[in-house]
């Protein structure tokens, strides 16, 4: 019982994370798409999202699943090249989403 609330607890914090991050990233990203005179397609708005999200998981699983309060055996960073694949599958998803003014 004792184990399956600290996965709750960590469940909790992801979503946080999630919370937080996300429009952190967003608005970074606004910042940026200003400075070069560029902006969201509203239409591919998604793909920004999902690339988004990948970068989460990367982060999750490289570093903040081992700050964490549920301990498991199984937590492992992900091997470097699908570190490698997923990053470059975000920034294709990023430029994707770009409509330049």
């Amino acid at each position: 019982m004792k184990q399956l609330g600290w996965m709750t607890a960590e469940w909790l914090r992801i979503l946080l994370i999630l919370v937080i991050g996300l429009p952190l990233m967003n608005m970074a990203e606004l910042l940026l798409l200003s400075l070069v005179d560029a902006q969201w397609n509203d239409e591919r708005a998604g793909l920004a999202l999902a690339a988004n999200l990948l970068i989460v998981f990367v982060m999750y699983r490289n570093k903040l699943q081992f700050g964490g309060w549920y301990r498991s055996p199984r937590n492992r960073p992900l091997q470097r090249r699908t570190t490698w694949l997923l990053a470059v599958v975000s920034v294709i998803l990023l430029l994707a989403a770009i409509e330049s003014s």
